[in-house]
């Protein structure tokens, strides 16, 4: 049974200014019971989600999505428009599936950082050519480009997917290694690897590091070490295949000329 929820309010909320939003999240709040919590809101995109999970990471998190027409929104169980009274009530009577996503273990230095998402070192912005040393289970690869993005099955829809690299599903145990935007030869490409695989990649000029979405510079010489671990996050859906279904209305609300 759920007792609290702790909120976690996007940006785009007070951006968007609307009263009727407003008004509409000050309704929910007020129908959840207080207590201890057990779960997270994070209203407005995957974004959100994202951050209330490295803010309450032993959380089941609920993801209200912001309708804006640009955001997929696959971590989301609901449109913050569409929470009603029906949605209100399984909330509380737990009446929703509670799906566990495999994390990423991430080492940057002494920094040890579990990822959601994903992890992407990439050259400078305005900066050259970026220069990369990958170490997949033990095979090097050598690549000049724009960067490697390190995803798990969660993450693979988000800035791989973007990149154009290929969605996984959400049940293999395994992530992705993609490089993209490469000098020589393949533009970009990606490998799907087993989750106990151990990579890792050193940048040989400056970089910049984006891990779920927040970044920061690294130095030459910097090893970032990765694999999926046994910890999960718990995302709440209230539809089975969550992912599946996601995509399929994505592919809906595509135009084909």
């Amino acid at each position: 049974m759920v007792k609290q929820a702790h909120y976690n309010i996007s940006s785009k909320v007070k951006k968007l200014d609307d009263p009727q939003l407003n008004k509409h999240i000050k309704w929910i709040k007020s129908q959840i019971p207080e207590g201890r919590s057990d779960f997270a809101i994070a209203i407005g995109g995957d974004g959100e989600v994202l951050n209330a999970f490295h803010k309450y990471p032993q959380h089941k998190i609920l993801g209200m999505k912001i309708e804006d027409g640009r955001s997929l929104g696959f971590f989301s169980a609901v449109n913050l428009n569409e929470v009603d009274e029906k949605v209100i009530q399984d909330i509380k009577n737990d009446k929703y599936t509670s799906l566990s996503l495999p994390l990423l273990a991430c080492e940057v230095g002494k920094r040890r950082i579990p990822i959601l998402n994903d992890v992407a070192i990439i050259r400078r912005p305005n900066g050259k050519s970026g220069k990369f040393e990958v170490d997949v289970g033990g095979d090097i690869f050598q690549a000049s480009g724009d960067g490697v993005i390190i995803s798990t099955p969660g993450g693979s829809s988000s800035y791989n997917f973007a990149s154009g690299g290929s969605i996984i599903s959400w049940n293999l145990y395994a992530y992705s290694v993609r490089f993209f935007n490469l000098t020589r030869g393949l533009r970009s490409v990606s490998l799907i690897v087993p989750g106990d695989t151990i990579t890792k990649v050193t940048n040989l000029y400056d970089a910049f590091i984006e891990i779920d979405g927040a970044g920061f510079e690294i130095n030459p010489e910097t090893q970032v070490i990765t694999h999926l671990t046994e910890k999960h996050a718990k995302i709440i859906s209230f539809e089975y295949h969550a992912q599946l279904q996601r995509l399929k209305r994505m592919l809906r609300s595509t135009k084909i000329d």
